[in-house]
């Protein structure tokens, strides 16, 4: 998360970035539906189209690349199978590091 995500002193903002922040964690892209789900759980209602233009959009752009097959795709997941198949480039080693050393 960036510090000028949380210049507007808005909850909302602040919630959104927050939970999709949070999602972006995971190994594997989630449908559009489980993504819409969560974020109404934690009181962020939005539709499909809402989303296609977040995404778009601070701060979102920062944490979505795309939205490819009713798949949400968080920026830092690979899209394609040869990428998984050559195992994670350094940067992705040093940023599981780094991640295994802020849960510790």
């Amino acid at each position: 998360m960036r510090l000028y995500e949380f210049s507007d002193n808005d909850p909302l903002r602040i919630k959104l970035t927050a939970v999709a922040n949070q999602l972006s964690t995971q190994n594997e892209p989630m449908t559009t539906d489980e993504f819409l789900t969560v974020l109404n759980k934690n009181g962020i209602t939005v539709d499909k189209a809402d989303l296609f233009n977040m995404i778009k959009q601070d701060p979102l752009k920062n944490i979505i690349r795309d939205i490819e097959k009713d798949q949400v795709i968080f920026k830092g997941q690979d899209r394609d199978t040869e990428g998984a198949e050559q195992g994670p480039d350094e940067n992705e080693k040093i940023r599981q590091q780094m991640a295994s050393k802020q849960i510790n």
